[in-house]
């Protein structure tokens, strides 16, 4: 029994989660009133070294600091109702609906952020309009070059 108390733990070293993941959300700042436009410069000042902030004298990035992660958390969609079975954002084949007055291209808003060396996610089951049709969400989430997404209430399958 004491060895059993006394082993260390096992994990994978394979230098993946060392810490939680750590960034910038878009929903506590801005809520519903986000676009690509303002995600974009968001993304550009989270890797900004300004000689402002410094770390032993040399400008810093708030992703030199790890804080490479951002994401868009709502309003990305566009509310409506679709097919016979009045879907909030997705169409009958479960494809969701993006509001492109707001983003004309998640596609190449995350490859700006891969551009500048960020991580970008989405909030998946949004509260704005959230409804329960999947199917190719996580196709989407591959085809916009999405590194993550965040998913809650009743959306199942990612």
């Amino acid at each position: 029994m004491l060895a059993l108390l006394t082993s260390a733990a096992l994990a994978e070293n394979n230098g993946l989660a060392k810490t939680p993941p750590l960034g910038w959300r878009s929903w506590n700042l801005y809520g519903a009133n986000v676009n690509q436009n303002l995600i974009e410069t968001i993304m550009e000042a989270m890797v900004k070294r300004d000689p402002r902030y410094t770390v032993d004298g040399v400008p810093t990035s708030l992703c030199d600091l790890g804080y490479c992660d951002v994401g868009l958390d709502d309003n990305w969609q566009k509310c409506g109702h679709y097919g016979k079975e009045g879907y909030t954002y997705h169409d009958e084949d479960g494809n969701p609906i993006v509001n492109t007055d707001r983003f004309p291209s998640l596609k190449a808003m995350t490859s700006k952020a891969h551009a500048l060396g960020l991580k970008a996610g989405f909030y998946g089951n949004n509260c704005i309009c959230s409804d329960s049709k999947t199917g190719a969400d996580n196709y989407n989430m591959i085809s916009w070059s999405l590194n993550g997404a965040h998913a809650t209430g009743n959306q199942s399958g990612w």
